[in-house]
């Protein structure tokens, strides 16, 4: 009967031992399984760090386009303020246009007085008997 206990102890113990051995398994299946979710996680950081600088340089890139486009802007702005108005411009182009028209009609001028001074001149030496060569000294 002791022989009997005993076995029915060591069927116990193997019973037990059989399942402590299997729920060691399922938790060295389940450990597994945490590390490669670990392993995927940290890849999944780890690109998500990658794509986050990227990101923040992207950004970066862009705040100083912006920061340059809107110097830019302001440097338009300041010409535009520096402009004179439509009307202003349209009659200075008109003062310009006559002025031209002046200095052309003060040329012609110039030129019937010159040619004028040089008959006049070459008259008098004529009348007077010299030989003067008044268009070369002009």
């Amino acid at each position: 009967q002791e022989n009997a206990k005993l076995r029915e102890v060591s069927d116990k113990d193997k019973l037990s031992a059989t399942e402590s051995h299997q729920q060691n398994l399922d938790i060295l299946r389940h450990l597994e399984r945490c590390e490669r979710q670990i392993e995927l996680l940290r890849k999944v950081e780890k690109d998500l760090h990658m794509e986050v600088k990227s990101l923040k340089n992207i950004g970066m890139n862009k705040d100083n386009r912006i920061t340059t486009i809107e110097e830019q802007l302001a440097e338009e702005r300041s010409k535009v303020l520096r402009m004179v108005t439509r009307e202003e411009h349209d009659a200075l182009r008109e003062e310009l246009r006559q002025s031209e028209l002046r200095y052309k009609e003060l040329e012609e001028q110039y030129a019937a007085k010159q040619t004028d001074y040089i008959n006049i001149v070459e008259t008098y030496a004529r009348r007077a008997g010299q030989t003067l060569n008044v268009r070369e000294e002009l």
